[in-house]
């Protein structure tokens, strides 16, 4: 009988809600955290466009725009995301981190760093906002150690570090 209602218990939960099971029946396990994302983008960095050079300094986001800080799961449809910021997505193992970039005259620019699967080898970090009254994006895929593997077609605006 016990072993019934647990059984009949267990269905229940996978029916209402459906990521408890893929949590428990394919768990993703992640080799790095969120100080590795943070170590990997925090610092010195330039938004360069033409002649004009922006310095900029990129920070983890203190306070989420859509959850409080920390490590949040999000509600996935396979429970193989994790976000910084909690969000919902398809069944992808992914890690996002919100982060602010603020340029020395003070000009706040919003920032994101999305590393796909559970090993950082590789992350997308993208810097928008509007800048001198023009609304710019500059995205370049970003390396655990910290380095710019490649830079994407951003509108002429390119992101490095300094």
């Amino acid at each position: 009988m016990r072993a019934l209602l647990a059984g009949l218990v267990a269905a229940l939960a996978v029916v209402l809600n459906p990521l408890a099971a893929c949590d428990w029946l394919v768990p993703v396990h992640y080799d790095y955290s969120e100080a590795d994302m943070r170590a990997a983008v925090e610092g010195k960095w330039e938004l360069v466009d033409g002649d004009t050079h922006t310095p900029i300094t990129i920070k983890e986001a203190s306070a989420p725009v859509h959850a409080s800080a920390g490590l949040i799961s999000t509600a996935s449809a396979c429970g193989g995301s994790r976000s910084f910021v909690a969000e919902a997505h398809a069944c992808e193992p992914v890690s996002r981190m919100t982060l602010t970039a603020t340029a020395d005259d003070g000009t706040v620019l919003d920032g994101e760093l999305i590393v796909p699967g559970p090993t950082f080898r590789a992350g997308e970090l993208e810097i928008r906002g509007t800048l001198r009254g023009e609304k710019i994006t500059s995205a370049i895929e970003i390396g655990r150690d910290g380095k710019v593997i490649n830079a994407f077609d951003n509108q002429g605006v390119k992101l490095r570090r300094r």
